[in-house]
C-alpha cells in the first residue's frame, strides 16, 4: 500500500516511478529479514528496480510512519490495512497472494501486474518440536485442518483478510522447506545475511 502523497494508484505505476526515481522511493519493514522485507525484495528483484528499506520495531510504529507519509510503501496483512484503506488513509497497490482476496476482491494481485507466478504470502502455522511424538503432532495437524475448515471460522477469517488455507503437517513441512529455499535465495541476492 501506497501513502496518499505517492503519485501512484497501481503496481504498474509504482515500479515505473521507481525506475524513473532509482533510490528515491522507500518502504517500510518490520526489518531486514522480517516477511515484509522478503516480499518487496522478491518484487524488486523481478523488477529490477531499487527501493529505500526503512525498518521499524512494530507494526505500531510501520503504520504510524505510513500514515503520516513518512515512507511512501508498507507491506502488511489485509486485515492491519483494511481500515485504513477503506478510510482513505491508505491506497491498496496489490496484494501478494496468488489469487485477490474475498475481504478485498478490488485488489489486483502481483501476478496480474505483469510478474505471471508471483506468491509470496505473509502466513501463520503452527509448529510443535521435531521430537514431538507422530500421534501429537497428527492429532494437532487434525485438530487445525477440521477448526479452519469450519464454515463460521472460515467466514469470519475471511472477511477481514485472511485466506485459510489448512495444510497436514507433512505438506505443512514441505511448505516450510520451499519456502526456506525460496527466502534464502532472495536474500543471498539481497546481501542479506539470516542465521
Amino acid at each position: 500500500m501506497a501513502h496518499p502523497s505517492v503519485p501512484t494508484k497501481s503496481l504498474g505505476a509504482l515500479i515505473a516511478l521507481a525506475r524513473a526515481r532509482p533510490g528515491d522511493l522507500n518502504y517500510a519493514t518490520l526489518g531486514p529479514s522480517s516477511a515484509q522485507n522478503v516480499v518487496m525484495l522478491t518484487l524488486t528483484q523481478a523488477a529490477k528496480v531499487k527501493l529505500v528499506e526503512i525498518p521499524f520495531q512494530g507494526i505500531a510504529p510501520m503504520m504510524v510512519a505510513s500514515l503520516g507519509g513518512h515512507v511512501a510503501i508498507a507491506v502488511t496483512n489485509l486485515p492491519d490495512a483494511m481500515p485504513y484503506i477503506d478510510a482513505g488513509r491508505l491506497r491498496p497497490l496489490t496484494a501478494t497472494s496468488p489469487k485477490r482476496s474475498l475481504a478485498a476482491p478490488d485488489i489486483p494481485i502481483v501476478a496480474e501486474s505483469g510478474f505471471p507466478g508471483y506468491d509470496v504470502q505473509l502466513w501463520m502455522g503452527a509448529a510443535m518440536a521435531r521430537a514431538a511424538p507422530r500421534q501429537a503432532i497428527s492429532r494437532l495437524g487434525s485438530e487445525i485442518v477440521q477448526a479452519l475448515g469450519a464454515p463460521d471460522v472460515h467466514k469470519a477469517l475471511t472477511k477481514v483478510g485472511f485466506n485459510p488455507a489448512p495444510l497436514d503437517p507433512d505438506k505443512f513441512d514441505v511448505f516450510i522447506q520451499t519456502e526456506m529455499i525460496r527466502n534464502a535465495k532472495v536474500a543471498r541476492e539481497a546481501n542479506i545475511r539470516i542465521d
